[in-house]
């Protein structure tokens, strides 16, 4: 099953079958400068400019931001000497910054929770079969909904699958 963004889907029609050079084992395995992807590049110009010092300092602002606030204006907190009700600024634990701390520090120290995931790696005889496979699956018609909302094909054994699917709950 390949999933094909819509704008890359009539690119992909007019592409060249490529040749394939006959590499060793060895040589598919090291990658040329050039062939190395950014992210890559920027990951370990970090990790050689990074020292211990920079690592605590970080996990001291994830310390730091379990207890961050915020400002807040508080309507009618307070009266004043003609008997008029006035505002002022009150500090609040910023919950949503506390949350994403906690949960990098417990992602660095515990390791990221089970995530499921559903995956086709088998080859269909056809579409009928690759149909009624999907169809059994409540989480893949979810996930083939969401891909379709999103403008992404998907596309099994040369055919596209196209259709409303709707995941009925018990």
């Amino acid at each position: 099953m390949k999933l094909i963004p819509k704008a890359q889907a009539q690119k992909s029609k007019e592409k060249k079958p490529k040749k394939r050079a006959n590499l060793s084992r060895a040589s598919a395995q090291e990658k040329r400068p050039d062939q190395i992807s950014t992210s890559q590049r920027i990951a370990s110009s970090l990790a050689a400019i990074l020292t211990d010092e920079d690592l605590a300092d970080v996990a001291a602002v994830y310390r730091d931001g379990l207890k961050a606030t915020q400002r807040i204006w508080h309507e009618n907190a307070w009266t004043d000497d003609k008997g008029r009700l006035r505002g002022k600024w009150v500090e609040v634990p910023d919950y949503k910054v506390r949350k994403s701390c906690a949960d990098m520090i417990a992602a660095y120290k515990e390791g990221l929770p089970v995530q499921r995931q559903a995956i086709l790696v088998q080859k269909f005889e056809s579409m009928e079969q690759t149909r009624e496979r999907v169809s059994q699956s409540p989480e893949m018609l979810k996930a083939i909904g969401n891909l379709q909302k999103g403008g992404v094909r998907v596309e099994a054994g040369g055919v596209v699958i196209d259709g409303e699917f709707t995941v009925q709950d018990d």
